[in-house]
């Protein structure tokens, strides 16, 4: 084989391999977009070139979702999915704190819906002051989640995954009773 062919081959395979890598690159970068169940509150983190809502190399390959509510009890959960129906959840005060960590189901209709209020499978709770107040083991226990100020917002004892009871106050500690008919199934 002359030179010059040679060159013309070497040239062509680098060139090859650069547009390979910059498609592989493009696809893995992580992307992000606000989900249609609460735009204001919840953010998918996703591979693929997201040109369709399914999974699939031109789709939206979720590995991710953000949750921030700025309005109510404040705080920040970002969930990890550990696989195509379980998540690993981390939730923390708005000043940064640990509130919550655990792991929780994934519900799917069009986007992910990791379920860290009702899917919770074993998770850890903390105070304010960053003490454990409840924990969830194989689905049963009591979780509680605090207000930033030290007031207990909303407390549920479960059983095998099942609600049991659920209380609710609101930020400034007042009883906001919650009928059965509301309760998860």
């Amino acid at each position: 084989m002359n030179r010059s062919i040679r060159l013309r081959l070497v040239t062509f395979l680098g060139l090859v391999f650069a547009l390979t890598a910059a498609i592989w690159l493009a696809w893995w970068w992580p992307k992000s977009c606000p989900l249609q169940m609460n735009v204001d509150y919840f953010t998918g983190y996703y591979r693929g070139f997201g040109l369709g809502d399914q999974p699939g190399f031109f789709g939206k390959n979720y590995f991710a979702v953000r949750f921030t509510d700025t309005k109510e009890i404040g705080g920040v959960v970002e969930s990890r999915f550990l696989s195509h129906d379980k998540a690993r959840f981390v939730d923390r005060f708005v000043d940064g704190r640990l509130r919550a960590e655990g792991e929780c189901r994934i519900e799917w209709l069009a986007e992910p819906d990791p379920d860290f209020s009702y899917g919770v499978l074993n998770a850890k709770y903390y105070d304010p002051q960053g003490k454990l107040a409840s924990e969830i083991v194989d689905g049963t226990g009591v979780q509680t989640y605090w207000a930033i100020n030290g007031v207990k917002v909303w407390e549920r004892t479960v059983k095998q995954g099942k609600t049991t009871e659920l209380r609710r106050w609101s930020p400034t500690g007042e009883d906001q009773p919650v009928s059965k008919e509301y309760w998860p199934k």
